[in-house]
């Protein structure tokens, strides 16, 4: 039982792991061709640029996440771009951090209802609670990813 402090209050799991990421699939996710190549620079522009999320399904098109003007991405590869944006419910995987789940196990233990949530709105409130805590959360948005949603319902996260 944690003592009332907000310092570290995971003691299983991800935190406490010597992994720097964890990855998060939902149910209905699939691989698309050629995913590994994506996946090795992907895992490179996650550590060097130190995020906390990683988005890998960007299956909605640019102009309807950004307008009309899009941004100039980070970087690309020859069928894919990666844009410098956090954003967490257009996705049937991604990559969080060691940090991104210590803080994600601390908002949740000491908010509760959060549980509830879609794991996709989900990463949406974890994200907002940091902002009121003047924490930086760096993320990264893939377009496309090297996963596909495969269905057109939401799937359940399960942590691979």
């Amino acid at each position: 039982m944690p003592s009332g402090s907000r310092e570290n209050t995971s003691k299983v799991g991800a935190f406490h792991s010597d992994h720097d990421f964890t990855v998060v699939l939902e149910d209905d996710f699939q691989l698309r061709v050629g995913w590994r190549d994506q996946l090795d620079r992907l895992l490179s522009l996650f550590l060097e640029h130190s995020c906390d999320y990683l988005e890998l399904c960007g299956h909605f098109s640019l102009n309807a996440m950004f307008g009309q003007a899009s941004p100039a991405p980070l970087c690309a590869g020859p069928d894919w771009q990666v844009f410098k944006h956090f954003i967490p419910n257009t996705t049937c995987g991604y990559l969080i951090s060691r940090r991104f789940v210590a803080y994600a196990t601390e908002t949740l233990f000491f908010n509760p209802d959060a549980r509830l949530l879609h794991a996709g709105w989900l990463m949406n409130y974890i994200r907002l609670r940091a902002i009121e805590s003047n924490i930086e959360m760096r993320g990264l948005h893939c377009h496309p990813g090297p996963i596909v949603n495969a269905s057109l319902y939401d799937g359940i996260s399960s942590i691979v």
